[in-house]
């Protein structure tokens, strides 16, 4: 159904929270997926999750830099809240402190 209500707090959180500790991307896989993103940057690096959890390896920030390099999102990549490019945007939001008040904002399906 996709993201009707967009909070870009409530997405940098999470990629941030799956960057800072990949085993909780297992649980998060079933309530969100691609569709859910608005900021289509952060969608791309979900379904990077998803392509390196699919293929049974660890979500992490070097696992995800490789992957989005190897699909192509790397170059493009834009956070959503400071509008920071390519590497440096993907280093910015892995150094975020994902805040658990803004997750448990986070609209479930």
């Amino acid at each position: 159904m996709g993201n009707n209500r967009y909070n870009p707090e409530i997405e940098d959180a999470l990629i941030a929270c799956v960057l800072k500790d990949g085993s909780c991307f297992s649980f998060l896989i079933d309530i969100c997926d691609t569709n859910d993103f608005y900021w289509k940057p952060y969608s791309w690096i979900w379904q990077c999750f998803t392509s390196i959890n699919e293929r049974g390896m660890t979500v992490d920030f070097l696992t995800a830099k490789d992957e989005m390099q190897r699909m192509g999102f790397l170059e493009n990549f834009v956070t959503a809240t400071e509008g920071v490019k390519g590497l440096d945007g993907l280093e910015k939001v892995d150094h975020l402190r994902p805040s658990l008040i803004m997750l448990k904002r986070m609209p479930y399906k």
